[in-house]
């Protein structure tokens, strides 16, 4: 991750982070311990598992199998704690898995862990519970107070805290819970381990050289027979190249991607290509060359089809020539093969008849007309009225 940005009032220590930019209550910070998408470890690295409930113990683990080097982050423990309508059994709360029942199962119940810093470090959280839906960290002198859902367990920065600090985790139980479990881990940072270690991750890292969404490459180099690590998740699109031939990939922790180095520099290449694109373009193929047979087969049999059409187009032709044309076609469509044009005058007098009659009613239609027109002339002038009424109104 090479920038950070918060949107609390915790404290980033200025060893691990430098400032870049604010806008409003949010602070940007960039990593100074950033390490690339692909980097040298151990060849212990392909032992690498998560089993353990705690991140922290996988985050050491994963720094031992990298590195060599154990305990980046060591444990804090319950100094003391406070319970409020919870049963107090003595010891079980110093414990970082711990189980709880309420003296009121009507009411709510708190329990307050705190852990008392053992030296300047920085300092983190995670909490977990089926039992409880949020938390309250915050430290004594209350430089640093954050509230966080359960239901969306993370590890909390709670930043760089004193020697002597008190951080306190508090914990609310609902009325409707009478009982519950929860596990709770706080850890310190030593940063001499992390900085051995990170100055044998950096000088290992990848160098990149391109970078896209499904192509990257770059060059690397191993002090010694490593093993590459890299952050990208394991899939069988990927394709991975050294020095331009292809090697087999590794699955680290069931999750991600490594490949196996041996000393020297190499240059690297990752590819991807979806495995579904692979059976589409198959389809594809399959579907064009079904095609071009089908055109192909079609063409071979035009020219049958050809003469039949000649063939049929000549009946017609001859039929053609039989049948009347222009005004004889015309009365014998509406009159009858046999129709005269006397026939066809007989047709014209009622029109006639019709023509007349309007001639006969034009006075009476020009009178309505008129009506109409002054009817209309009355409606627009009441129209006009009314509108002027309203202004008066008004």
């Amino acid at each position: 991750m090479t920038y950070l940005v918060r949107n609390d009032n915790s404290t980033l220590n200025t060893e691990f982070y430098d400032f870049v930019a604010s806008c409003g209550k949010f602070n940007a910070y960039e990593n100074k311990y950033f390490l690339p998408i692909a980097y040298c470890v151990s060849e212990e690295m392909k032992n690498l598992t998560f089993e353990s409930a705690s991140p922290f113990d996988l985050h050491n683990d994963f720094w031992y199998y990298a590195t060599g080097m154990y305990g980046a982050l060591k444990e804090i423990e319950v100094s003391d704690y406070t319970v409020d309508n919870i049963n107090d059994n003595g010891m079980d709360f110093y414990e970082e898995t711990f189980s709880f029942t309420k003296s009121n199962s009507d009411a709510e119940g708190t329990i307050r862990l705190n852990y008392t810093i053992p030296e300047s470090q920085n300092v983190y959280v995670y909490f977990d519970s089926n039992s409880v839906d949020n938390i309250d960290v915050y430290t004594e002198i209350g430089n640093f107070k954050v509230s966080q859902d359960v239901g969306e367990s993370y590890v909390l920065d709670c930043g760089y805290c004193d020697e002597g600090d008190i951080l306190t985790v508090e914990i609310p139980v609902k009325a409707e819970k009478d009982s519950g479990s929860a596990d709770c881990y706080v850890v310190g940072l030593d940063k001499e381990v992390l900085d051995a270690g990170y100055e044998v991750l950096r000088h290992g890292a990848i160098e990149i050289e391109e970078f896209e969404d499904t192509y990257f490459k770059g060059k690397v180099v191993a002090s010694e027979n490593k093993m590459l690590y890299t952050s990208v998740n394991f899939d069988e699109g990927w394709t991975v190249k050294v020095d331009g031939t292809e090697v087999e990939k590794i699955k680290i922790a069931d999750a991600l991607i490594g490949i196996e180095l041996d000393e020297g520099e190499h240059t690297i290449e990752f590819s991807y290509t979806p495995q579904g694109l692979k059976i589409g373009l198959i389809i594809s193929a399959a579907t064009a060359i079904l095609l071009l047979a089908f055109v192909i087969i079609r063409k071979l049999k035009e020219p049958r089809k050809v003469k039949a059409s000649n063939e049929e187009k000549s009946v017609k032709e001859n039929e053609s020539d039989e049948q009347p044309t222009g005004i004889d076609k015309l009365m014998a469509e509406d009159l009858g093969k046999d129709a005269t044009v006397e026939d066809a005058e007989a047709l014209l007098e009622p029109i006639d008849e019709y023509e007349g009659q309007l001639q006969k009613n034009a006075p009476t239609l020009s009178k309505a007309d008129e009506l109409l027109s002054t009817q209309k002339l009355d409606l627009n002038e009441i129209l006009g009225q009314i509108q002027n009424n309203e202004k008066e109104k008004e």
